[in-house]
């Protein structure tokens, strides 16, 4: 018996291809500005849904590497802290 798809998997879904039609404006084509603006609906829903799954799970480890990360990626770029 197949299994009906919910509206988060629908929510996803549709997240995920926001996101596609972001990098596709992003590197294949740029002059298309309205894909880049399409695509920039998807990050509020992944955030939606990181905050839905984590909100009885709060954790410090995690939290401190993403801090890291943070840290890390901007003196990557930069080049200074």
């Amino acid at each position: 018996m197949q299994r009906a798809a919910n509206y988060q998997d629908l929510l996803k879904l549709i997240a995920i291809i926001l996101m596609i039609a972001d990098h596709v404006g992003l590197y294949f084509l740029p002059e298309v500005q309205l894909l880049r603006a399409v695509g920039r609906y998807s990050m509020p829903i992944f955030c939606f849904f990181a905050g839905y799954n984590f909100k009885n799970k709060a954790r410090l480890e995690l939290l401190l590497y993403g801090l890291a990360l943070y840290f890390i990626s901007v003196f990557l770029v930069y080049g200074k802290w």
